[in-house]
């Protein structure tokens, strides 16, 4: 999660090639997609959601933080 807030690119491509898990969440139940909204990588979104790795189920009610908080909510 904190490489997809201030990592770059390449860090967040090895880490996804290793086996990240994308699905966790952290104590407010926020994911790594959360994460690079929030933190403005958009080279890391596209990432997340383009390629061998993407996150393809991004149903906007399954990710929701416990405030009810969405990715798009966390970019804005």
């Amino acid at each position: 999660m904190l490489a997809a807030t201030q990592g770059d690119r390449e860090t967040m491509s090895l880490l996804l090639e290793l086996g990240a898990n994308v699905e966790a969440r952290d104590s407010s139940q926020r994911t790594v997609l959360h994460h690079c909204c929030r933190g403005g990588r958009l080279d890391n979104l596209r990432l997340l959601l383009e390629g061998e790795h993407a996150i393809t189920n991004v149903a906007m009610y399954e990710y929701r933080t416990i405030g009810g908080i969405t990715p798009l909510m966390s970019a804005i």
